[in-house]
Order: structure tokens, then C-alpha cells, then sequence
């Protein structure tokens, strides 16, 4: 059968130069990231917090921060199962491409994100929270979530090639439920 996926050497030549350059300046601003000082640290007051937000002030947990950690992951690796298909596996290739192409632009488009907005996180405010983390580089990256933007990107592309691959109105069905 016919592969719903070409390379188009012009376009994605736009499209990885897009999402290296995107990589490129969310690197710059990842790794120039700077914490809070102690000063910015105790002057932090949770009413700044809008009241949407505020409750998120309370929790700090690292089995959940891990648990968190494991489903992306677990979502940035979900395209390879795609592999288990016949027709993806032929088409490795332009698969891989459009992985990367995903990964290299939603990694960019958060960090420069984040770096702009240096949104402080909410454990911050949380004096349970150990004092080094709450000082560390990470601190002011709250804006907006790394782990959800990959999430969603890896998902929804598996969902996406999933759908264009398969037959089974009933497994799309639940693939992009999954994702979603």
C-alpha cells in the first residue's frame, strides 16, 4: 500500500531548520537560567499567587514529581511503538524525521517560553519543600510545563500516525483517547 507520509526534502529542510533554531535559542535560554536568591526566595508571598493557582503553593511531593518524570518519558518513547506496525516500519524514515522535527520544536518553543516568562514554581512558595530546590536553577521555570507540552506533542503524533496507518475505526478511537 501507498505510505501516507513522503519526504519533501524543501519542506522539511524549513521545518528541521525551524526547530533547530527554535532548539537552539531554548538551549540558550535552559541553560542561562538562573535561581532565586535567598532575598527573592523569603520576600515570596503566596497571596502573589492568583487564586487559581494558589493551592498548587501547598503540594510537594516526589513520588509524584517522579511519577510525573516517568509518563514523559514514557510519552517522548510512545512513537516507537508505532514499530509494532508494518507499514510505519517501512517508512522509518520520515517517522524519524517528523519525531524529531516534534521534539526539536515543542523543546524550543517551551524553553524560550519558560525563559521568558521565568514564572516561578509553585513549590517555591512551600516551605516544606527542601531550601536547594527551591533555590535551584528550575525554580523560575514554571511557565509553561515542559512535561505536558512533550506529552502532548509525542502523544498526539503517535495518535496522528497511528490513525493514518491503521483500519480499525475502534482502535483510533481509543488511540486518540489515549493522547488526548
Amino acid at each position: 500500500t501507498e505510505s501516507p507520509y513522503h519526504l519533501n526534502w524543501k519542506k522539511d529542510a524549513v521545518i528541521g531548520g525551524i526547530g533547530l533554531g527554535l532548539t537552539g535559542a531554548g538551549g540558550y535560554f535552559h541553560f542561562s537560567r538562573t535561581g532565586l536568591s535567598l532575598a527573592e526566595l523569603y520576600s515570596l508571598s503566596v497571596y502573589d499567587v492568583n487564586g487559581m493557582d494558589r493551592s498548587a503553593t501547598d503540594q510537594w511531593s516526589p513520588t509524584a514529581s517522579n511519577f510525573s518524570d516517568g509518563f514523559m518519558y514514557g510519552s517522548i518513547a510512545l512513537p516507537l511503538s508505532l514499530l509494532a506496525l508494518k507499514p510505519a516500519r517501512r517508512d522509518w524514515k520520515v517517522l524519524g524525521l517528523m519525531y524529531l522535527e516534534v521534539g526539536f520544536i515543542t523543546f524550543g518553543i517551551t524553553e524560550i517560553t519558560k525563559g521568558l516568562t521565568k514564572r516561578i514554581r509553585p513549590y517555591a512558595y512551600n516551605p516544606e519543600t527542601p531550601l536547594d530546590t527551591r533555590l535551584g536553577d528550575d525554580s523560575r521555570s514554571s511557565f509553561f510545563s515542559g512535561h505536558t507540552s512533550f506529552s502532548a506533542s509525542f502523544c498526539f503524533l503517535t495518535a496522528k500516525v497511528f490513525n493514518d496507518y491503521s483500519e480499525n475505526r475502534t482502535a483510533k478511537a481509543l488511540v486518540w483517547s489515549g493522547a488526548a
